[in-house]
């Protein structure tokens, strides 16, 4: 099952999709789990069961990725369809919309935020608020930086009822303004009477920019998925430091406790053995050494 590959790939599905349907692959002849099929969300409809303690019913449609993958004649696709049970390829070939998945061999995992959400929520819709505002002063800052980078200057020629600049002569004007900036040492502009050179105008200094507010959206996307701010500062005293180093590793350790036996405990485990005849013995028969076939003592 290459788990210590697999279980990174669905805790991620987890926390951030909200929820994680895998197929387990069973191998009768060497009576064990030889592969996981992940499902893509998009193309799962899961339907709740009001009944507490059974997993909701959850169908299957093909996608176009999986489509291609099975009528592929590619020597590599052909080689990775055979590690498929013969029943699903059957099923997944059909074309009969959503197919049922067989419980025994599906397994559901959900971040559930209450006791009636089956479906599972997605830890992304607590800090998507703050996405969004993100990437809209970033797509706005972007915006501003392509139309303009640098500030311009405001030139002001003429005197009332004296000269009127012509529109040659303010062409000309700006012209050595543009050329004087060019000069990498020092430029020298020399002009007549009522020629006014204001100071730049507008530069990328007064953008609202995305950078200013960068700490402030750290700050709430890291509250927002249960890290607190004084893990991420270091500026609290050792004590409440350490506290919230220990909540936040008992939410990891309960994390990994509540998807491993949910994945394990109670899908795959329990079919290997009923399959193998795996059987949890009472301490009457570890303390005797003895064993009691409990069928033969019902009949």
């Amino acid at each position: 099952l290459h788990l210590p590959l697999l279980m990174p790939d669905v805790t991620k599905d987890h926390l951030v999709i909200g929820r994680n349907t895998m197929s387990s692959i069973f191998d009768e002849r060497k009576g064990i789990f030889s592969g996981i099929v992940p499902h893509d969300p998009d193309f799962i409809r899961v339907s709740p069961m009001p009944v507490y303690g059974f997993d909701p019913l959850c169908d299957f449609k093909i996608s176009p990725g999986f489509r291609k993958f099975l009528s592929s004649t590619d020597p590599r696709a052909i080689d990775a369809r055979k590690s498929l049970p013969p029943a699903f390829l059957q099923a997944a070939k059909s074309d009969q919309g959503f197919l049922p998945l067989d419980p025994v061999s599906t397994i559901y995992l959900a971040r559930k935020a209450s006791q009636h959400d089956q479906v599972g929520t997605s830890l992304l819709t607590r800090v998507l608020y703050f996405w969004a505002i993100e990437k809209a002063l970033l797509n706005a800052q972007m915006a501003s930086t392509r139309r303009r980078s640098r500030s311009f200057v405001h030139m002001m020629a003429g005197i009332d009822n004296v000269w009127e600049p012509t529109p040659d002569e303010l062409d000309a004007l700006a012209g050595m303004v543009i050329q004087a900036n060019e000069d990498p040492v020092g430029g020298v502009i020399a002009t007549r009477t009522g020629v006014t050179i204001n100071e730049p105008v507008g530069g990328g200094q007064d953008f609202y920019k995305w950078s200013d507010e960068l700490d402030l959206f750290s700050k709430y996307k890291m509250q927002a998925i249960g890290i607190s701010e004084a893990l991420l500062s270091g500026d609290a005293t050792y004590n409440n430091a350490e506290q919230a180093r220990s909540v936040f590793v008992e939410n990891l350790a309960t994390l990994r406790f509540r998807i491993c036996h949910k994945m394990f405990n109670q899908n795959l485990f329990p079919t290997l053995a009923r399959l193998h005849g795996f059987v949890k013995r009472s301490k009457a028969e570890i303390d005797h050494n003895i064993r009691v076939n409990r069928t033969e003592s019902r009949q």
